[in-house]
């Protein structure tokens, strides 16, 4: 099993929004006009949530690349819906801003993080 704290993840069993939040916020920063700097990382920032019910729940994933933000979404047991927003789309053009804007709604609306498909680096 590799260890992701290596690449300064957070164990999953530490992964909480408010810790998201704050890596999102020292990111944010350096996509900022250079969207390329994705590219440096070992991985692109994904969240997963997911919104348990009596009928089997829904999940939700946002992944940042240098191209935008894909989306997916559906049920829990699905393949789900995908849609891409590519930079153009994404708060000021920043796909990292415009990730945590839509995890912050999600939250919100009562979602719950899934932090073993969570990764932020």
């Amino acid at each position: 099993m590799q260890d992701d704290t290596a690449y300064g993840w957070y164990p999953a069993n530490q992964l909480t929004v408010s810790p998201i939040v704050q890596r999102l916020d020292q990111l944010i920063p350096s996509v900022q006009g250079n969207p390329d700097f994705l590219l440096t990382l070992p991985e692109f920032p994904r969240i997963a949530l997911e919104s348990p019910s009596a009928s089997g729940g829904k999940f939700w994933l946002g992944v940042v690349m240098e191209s935008g933000v894909s989306i997916r979404w559906g049920r829990a047991g699905t393949a789900g819906t995908v849609k891409h927003f590519p930079l153009a789309q994404c708060k000021n053009n920043n796909p990292l801003l415009e990730l945590k804007d839509r995890f912050m709604s999600k939250i919100g609306k009562g979602y719950n993080l899934n932090p073993h498909d969570t990764r932020i680096p």
